[in-house]
């Protein structure tokens, strides 16, 4: 009925087997070949059409050699040559662990009530089961050996405690006496590792803790483990934990809900055992899972999809931070200002406040005076063009004297020049062209090549700080236009020739400044000391902002972007650390502690050099090449809930099917996703986040404004919390092959003036009889609105009547707004508020509302479906007449689903309509609308036509464009 061509759900198991790796996402099974870096994906399976799996493992058998998966009360044995199920079994109770017993045809299975079972695969039977003395829930388990006879299970009980005992011990005995209790955790344990070389056992907890026991699991005699160390590190429930011994040293890696991993080194004593954190990865989602090939890699698993891959060699090497050689401060002065320079060899220049420029060759660790200039004091500005050769020195006098240097680094001046009459605020480098700033917002740019030409002149407007931070050149067929942003967060649009900018986009960086512009094809980005940087497009003599985006959390001073391999980098500042931070992952990429951002400083990816001034002394980070290398094996989606999930577009390019889908999430984000398709494989790739939501995003509707073989226009509205409501130009380039595949523009911004605890709910839009669109939006206040855009602009035009019950869902139907709320009532409105009709559909909230026109008693009329919390599907025929609507008839299917209906896709067909609903029961439901007669009487008729399981949790929406749906929750799948 249904089949699954993608899904993103959350990564609950991962395993290495020599170079490959496995995963478990639902119940699907998916193989990496691990290559030289990442690995790469081969092929999945279906293994669970209910269970998720939770834990994988790999042994050999005369041989031939196997992968065993279990997860809920299932498990599966399957060849690892070609995944054929050699084993299905079905327990009565939760598999928390599996262990392959050596030699031998037999599994041994720990349960979740503390029991333990002899499993013969080949045969698929029970042997013998064995319960621990001590009955209790599990919260984890965790077997020790490979040998029937001494194998050990510790099992971590829902007292807190560890329960370490011997199912095949005492053959005859079915009530196993412990061998140890440990008791000491302050919550439930969650996962335990046993290093049998190290005879310490490591325990993960609830309470934020890890504890490493000194005991012995391998004599099977009963005995007491000693605490040795207790580790505090993590902010939340920590789910794995293991130790890798690497070159002698002992690390113990474990991962959590609140997103870290932690790479800990510990130092083994005969009596106690000390540790400290080596390296906190900020993964950004919830860790669910880990492997290790137990040496040196491991791949991590997270909750919104994504794999990471990781080297603890790369993981545990430091930067090297390397001071200069000295010279000599007393003739040469103190260094003020450093710039990296590429000539033969990486060298660093260096303005000290006696007016020297001195060079530093990295590599021969030697000093060399370039140039003096004697008429400049401790005040310079120096900035040095693009290719290094060009030096331009301000001072406090006006002048601007520009050096030539030479590869021997030999220096001419190129010329002196008086720019002003006061001091140079700031000097800035395009290409050849230099912008300087000088006293009462005045600039001038020049022309730099064998002469110096000014080129124009202008004036920055009226402001506290009123000088330039970055400008760049922009050509066009009618006139060349300078983009400056200045210190006090404005961007200004200047055309040559005229003195005051065409258009400023004022304080858009907020009071502390752009930092940098960059020009990438037609767009324009921007960075600031605001933690933001933004996109921008120059039409005729305006600059627009397109979109607003902000980068990781605490990093709040931006100075430039790195665009690498079509993925976008931003490095700044964190407190005292220097930053480079990845967009596409989330992922701090590079960073060293340099004391912060108000000194000196230099960066270069092409020199792979970090220099900044400390203590009045040089110091240089040596920066990784693979500083751009993604750890990312599968890019991940939402970290929370998905609330609204919406088809952009579907359609065909190069023997591919293409679907651009959006997704609005509890984490205020909107992500435009691609999805490639073929026969063989199906590819996800992000082609857009939207972060400039406050809160939760609610709902989407989206609007096609155009669309050829070759582009599609949408308008895109988002609502959510905090009763905020934006508005984007989408655009989607269907052979983008040397352009932008979806440039998204911000449109306008709606924010109320009401209680901030108002949320927006869902929206309808529809286009205007006049000039704009109209938009409704169900208010959790219990009103209805309505606004109109206009260009950029959103008026409220009118609102209802309260009803005192919070609205759910809203659509537009024949001129018409339908609304429902948490009171089971739908209503049906006009644009001006007024109610037109009103009729009770369930006993409680709606959720979701589905409509379409069909045949019925010989005439068109509307078939509304509604879905609620009261597990219910009703449909309701609807005769618009006149501008009034009347119930004629309708049906009402009692259980539709064992849990409230959250989505609902209405279509007619042949024989009448067809209906698909989901729900929070994870069943996706195919029903069949008809009508039959009865009495003389027309009724409608909703017939069963199967359902499919789903492994997204907490379904929320469904939407369906041709023949796919698209349904969302904890992740979101798209079927056919």
């Amino acid at each position: 009925m249904f089949s699954t061509l993608w899904q993103s759900v959350p990564v609950t198991a991962l395993h290495i087997n020599d170079e490959y790796l496995y995963t478990g996402q639902g119940g699907t099974l998916s193989v990496y070949k691990i290559c030289k870096g990442k690995p790469k994906y081969l092929e999945k399976r279906n293994v669970f059409n209910h269970a998720v799996i939770h834990g994988i493992k790999s042994f050999s058998l005369e041989e031939k050699q196997y992968i065993v998966l279990f997860g809920g009360k299932e498990m599966a044995i399957l060849t690892i040559q070609d995944f054929y199920l050699v084993c299905h079994y079905k327990s009565k109770d939760w598999i928390w662990d599996v262990q392959p017993i050596t030699k031998s045809t037999t599994l041994a299975i720990a349960l979740a009530h503390n029991s333990c079972i002899l499993f013969d695969w080949k045969k698929n039977e029970e042997i013998c089961a064995f319960h621990c003395s001590i009955k209790c829930i599990l919260y984890s388990a965790h077997f020790i050996g490979w040998n029937w006879e001494d194998l050990v299970l510790c099992a971590g009980t829902v007292f807190n405690q560890v329960v370490a005992w011997m199912p095949g011990k005492n053959k005859d005995v079915e009530q196993k006496i412990p061998l140890m209790l440990i008791p000491g955790h302050d919550g439930v344990i969650f996962d335990m590792h046993y290093n049998n070389q190290l005879q310490i056992l490591l325990t993960a907890s609830d309470d934020r803790s890890i504890r490493v026991w000194k005991c012995s699991m391998s004599n099977g005699n009963e005995q007491q483990a000693k605490c040795a160390c207790v580790m505090y590190g993590h902010e939340a429930r920590i789910w794995k934990v293991e130790t890798l011994i690497v070159d002698g040293l002992v690390y113990v890696i474990s991962i959590s809900e609140d997103g870290l991993c932690i790479t800990w080194l510990l130092s083994m004593n005969k009596e106690d055992i000390q540790f400290k954190v080596v390296k906190k990865l900020n993964l950004h989602s919830n860790l669910l899972s880990y492997a290790s090939d137990g040496k040196d890699r491991f791949a991590v698993g997270c909750n919104n999809g994504a794999i990471y891959w990781h080297s603890l060699s790369e993981i545990t090497s430091s930067n090297q931070c390397l001071e200069a050689a000295p010279f000599s401060k007393d003739q040469h002065g103190t260094p003020k200002i450093i710039k990296l320079l590429s000539l033969k060899a990486p060298s660093v220049l260096l303005y000290t406040d006696k007016g020297y420029v001195l060079c530093y060759d990295i590599l021969l660790a030697k000093w060399k005076v370039v140039h003096h200039l004697s008429d400049y004091g401790s005040y310079a500005v120096m900035s040095v063009a693009p290719d290094g050769t060009l030096i331009a020195v301000g001072n406090t006098k006006g002048n601007v004297t520009i050096l030539y240097l030479e590869k021997e680094l030999n220096t001419t001046t190129l010329a002196k020049l008086e720019s002003f009459s006061g001091k140079i605020q700031n000097i800035s480098w395009y290409q050849k062209e230099m912008v300087v700033s000088g006293p009462s917002g005045q600039l001038n740019w020049y022309h730099v090549d064998t002469d110096v030409i000014l080129v124009s002149k202008f004036v920055l407007p009226q402001a506290k700080h009123r000088w330039h931070m970055d400008a760049l050149i922009v050509n066009s067929e009618s006139q060349d236009h300078v983009i400056c942003g200045d210190r006090r967060g404005s961007i200004h649009l200047f055309v040559k020739g005229q003195s005051v900018p065409v258009c400023t986009i004022h304080g858009v960086h907020g009071k502390h400044g752009v930092t940098s512009l960059d020009k990438h094809g037609n767009i324009i980005i921007s960075t600031g000391r605001d933690g933001y940087w933004r996109q921008f497009c120059v039409n005729t003599s305006k600059i627009e902002m397109l979109t607003q985006h902000r980068a990781a959390q605490g990093m709040e001073w931006l100075e430039n972007i790195k665009l690498e391999n079509f993925r976008l980098y931003v490095y700044g500042f964190r407190g005292n650390k220097f930053v480079v931070w990845s967009k596409f992952s989330g992922n701090e990429m590079f960073s060293v502690a340099c004391g912060g951002c108000h000194r000196s400083w230099d960066f270069s990816t092409e020199l792979s050099k970090f220099v900044f001034l400390k203590a009045s002394q040089l110091n240089i980070v040596e920066v990784p090449e693979n500083v751009f290398e993604e750890s990312l094996v599968e890019v991940g989606f939402h970290n929370h809930q998905i609330n609204c999930v919406r088809f952009l577009a579907s359609y065909a390019h190069d023997d591919c099917h293409v679907d651009i889908i959006a997704t609005a999430s509890e984490d205020t984000k909107v992500i435009i996703t691609k999805l490639l398709h073929n026969k063989d494989v199906c590819k996800a790739e992000v082609l857009h986040v939207i972060d400039d939501h406050c809160s939760n995003v609610r709902s989407i509707r989206v609007l096609t404004s155009s669309e050829t073989d070759i582009t599609k226009e949408i308008l895109m509205v988002t609502v959510g919390g905090r009763a905020t409501m934006n508005v984007y130009n989408i655009q989607i380039q269907k052979l983008a092959s040397n352009k932008v595949p979806c440039l998204v523009k911000h449109v306008a911004t709606y924010k109320s003036g009401a209680s901030p605890d108002m949320r927006f709910i869902d929206v309808a839009a529809w286009k205007s009889d006049n000039d704009g669109h109209m938009v409704a939006v169900a208010c959790s206040d219990g009103k209805m609105r309505w606004f109109r855009l206009n260009d950029n602009t959103i008026t409220l035009l009118s609102e209802s009547r309260d009803t005192g019950h919070c609205y759910l869902v809203t659509s537009r139907i024949n001129d018409h707004t339908l609304a429902a709320g948490t009171d089971g009532f739908v209503r049906i409105m006009t644009s001006e508020g007024s109610e037109v009709s009103r009729f009770r559909t369930n006993q409680s909230g709606v959720n979701a509302i589905a409509f379409c026109h069909m045949t019925f008693q010989g005439a068109r009329h509307g078939c509304l479906a509604t879905g609620g919390d009261d597990n219910s599907i009703r449909l309701t025929m609807l005769k618009f007449e006149r501008g009034a609507v009347e119930e004629v008839s309708h049906c009402t299917v009692e259980d539709a689903h064992a849990t409230q209906v959250t989505g609902l896709h209405l279509a007619e067909s042949e024989f009448g309509a067809q209906l698909v609903s989901t729900s929070i029961d994870q069943r996706v439901t195919l029903w069949r609308i008809s009508t039959f007669e009865d009495d003389d009487k027309t009724n409608l008729r909703c017939q069963h036509l199967g359902s499919k399981f789903t492994h997204i949790a907490d379904v929320s929406c469904i939407d369906v464009i041709r023949d796919r749906y698209v349904i969302s929750g904890r992740g979101f799948q798209v079927m056919t």
